[in-house]
């Protein structure tokens, strides 16, 4: 299906190629062993729920439109596609990183607007403009202490900001080589009290006020929890 261009960014206006691009990209990251393969369902799901509420409270103060809720689902799929650059032995790496393995990691936000960079003839502007602020922000924290560029409050973007916290849950609540899946609540407790750096506090109470809706959504791609 052919996505024709718009200026109010709808999701026909995302990509000015066929859809069958933004679906390579995907398997691209999904072959490299990014995650696990349904991770970036799950991403895209929890920010299409988180943006919904933001949408219904905060609405007037970013000037969001219903299409926003869309396109920074959708644009979330990418968040991760720099680690495609990441060498398999650091990659792959069964276990806790080391230090230089962690700072390499790290990388992955750069190298991943570097790429999104290169689409610029293919994505629509404002597409382009929510993939880019995702893919490089999404690690940066409220209190200016993330990576890469150690942004603190307002100055992150608003879409890094909301990726933010799906992409922590999602971690929270997955099985990883050097950690079992914590329970829910657990994942809740932890991001509320700071364990996983700060958020935006708006957002933060936007998420506790959705927290049961992640929950079911991983429920369906993980079952119950224990």
């Amino acid at each position: 299906m052919e996505l024709k261009a718009t200026e109010s960014g709808s999701f026909n206006g995302m990509v000015k190629s066929p859809e069958v691009l933004v679906d390579r990209l995907v398997s691209l990251i999904e072959y490299r062993g990014v995650s696990d393969s349904s991770h970036v369902k799950r991403i895209c799901a929890y920010t299409e729920v988180l943006m919904a509420h933001i949408y219904k409270s905060l609405k007037d103060k970013y000037a969001l439109t219903k299409n926003d809720v869309e396109v920074y689902a959708k644009a979330a799929v990418f968040h991760d596609i720099g680690k495609v650059t990441i060498t398999d032995d650091v990659l792959l790496k069964k276990g806790r990183y080391t230090h230089f393995e962690h700072e390499t990691i790290k990388l992955h936000s750069i190298k991943g607007a570097e790429i999104i960079e290169s689409f610029t003839d293919f994505f629509d502007p404002y597409f382009y403009k929510v993939c880019y602020e995702i893919v490089k922000y999404h690690h940066e924290r409220w209190d200016g202490s993330g990576y890469p560029d150690g942004l603190a409050g307002e100055d992150i973007p608003l879409a890094a900001r909301v990726v933010a916290i799906a992409d922590v849950y999602d971690a929270l609540t997955s099985v990883k080589e050097y950690k079992p899946r914590l329970p829910h609540k657990t994942a809740v407790e932890m991001i509320a009290n700071g364990d996983c750096g700060l958020f935006d506090p708006e957002i933060l109470d936007c998420f506790r006020k959705v927290k049961g809706k992640f929950e079911r959504i991983n429920k369906e791609f993980f079952g119950k929890f224990e």
